[in-house]
């Protein structure tokens, strides 16, 4: 899944700062012709098509470089930067945000915050509503989280990628080897973490609790991360599966071979109490020391499949 109108830049050299970025920008938007659609948008009075120079820029230090995020005004635009990279000199660009994105970095940071998408998400539009990143333009404001280091983690999410190979198994030794990658320093080690999960499409705790889990079973592969630093956040999280999986073998076969959806390694593990999601139940409340945790769920309906439901 990939970013509707964000985009990520990474090898920044520590001595760039947002201003010599926003020039780069800018340079590749000085040819921008919108397309057909948003020529008619402007017609019709939309906003968007005035907004070419409209761009939220956040600048964060991850692993000795800089990674910076640039949210553009339309998809239209996005798309232009990404022809025009060559201009952002050696740069890499992309709009997937697969793994870890810092999103804010003070300098002596006294904890890390690590938030997880779920199905159908990406690594940035899920925390985000309209042109608003809640993680990156409102978190960061707010004491304490001000004096925490901020990111996103992603993975391949969608239902039907048929590229994917990695799967549950394969996603938390991922993060957990590139949070351990950036807190490398011995005060890194003795900090704090948090780690929140939230729901996208249809989920259970695919990636958080087996997080965890590994934790607690292989402690020395991960010595940067322990237990008995950090806590978990679950956000409209349905821990034993969810109805809405329970599709029966046929359409699954159907699913399968005509839209590629990712039979056995996804759906088969977001049926309403099934055998995994049950065993990781039973392992997660099993760790010792066992880390805190809060679940929270929605108390509207909201939007989902068209339709307008509870998840949970």
């Amino acid at each position: 899944m990939v970013s509707k109108e964000t985009l990520r830049i990474r090898d920044i050299l520590v001595e760039v700062e947002k201003e010599d970025i926003r020039q780069r920008i800018a340079m590749c938007l000085s040819a921008y012709s919108p397309s057909l659609r948003n020529r008619f948008s402007s017609f019709i009075g939309a906003p968007d098509s005035k907004a070419k120079s409209a761009v939220c820029l956040s600048l964060a230090s991850q692993n000795q470089e800089q990674v910076a995020i640039v949210s553009l005004a339309s998809p239209d635009i996005k798309s232009q930067v990404l022809r025009q990279h060559a201009i952002l000199d050696k740069w890499r660009l992309d709009d997937h945000f697969l793994g870890l994105t810092v999103l804010h970095s003070p300098e002596d940071h006294e904890a890390d915050i690590y938030a997880i998408h779920g199905l159908g998400g990406n690594g940035f539009d899920t925390w985000a509503s309209s042109s608003t990143m809640w993680l990156r333009d409102l978190l960061p404001s707010s004491a304490p989280f001000d004096k925490c280091r901020i990111s996103t983690f992603g993975y391949s999410s969608s239902l039907a990628d048929r590229s994917a190979y990695a799967g549950i198994r394969q996603w938390p030794v991922d993060f957990l080897n590139q949070v351990s990658h950036i807190r490398t320093s011995e005060d890194d080690r003795q900090r704090p973490l948090i780690i929140e999960q939230r729901v996208e499409i249809m989920d259970l705790k695919l990636t958080l609790p087996k997080v965890l889990n590994r934790l607690g079973s292989f402690p020395s592969q991960h010595p940067s991360i322990r237990l008995d630093q950090g806590g978990a956040l679950f956000l409209a999280t349905p821990h034993s599966g969810t109805r809405e999986a329970d599709w029966n073998d046929m359409l699954l076969a159907i699913s399968e071979q005509a839209f590629g959806v990712r039979n056995r390694d996804l759906v088969a593990n977001l049926r309403s109490f099934n055998e995994n999601s049950m065993a990781s139940k039973e392992r997660f409340s099993a760790l010792s020391p066992p880390p805190p945790f809060y679940c929270l769920c929605e108390g509207k309906k909201v939007p989902y499949s068209r339709l307008r439901s509870f998840v949970l």
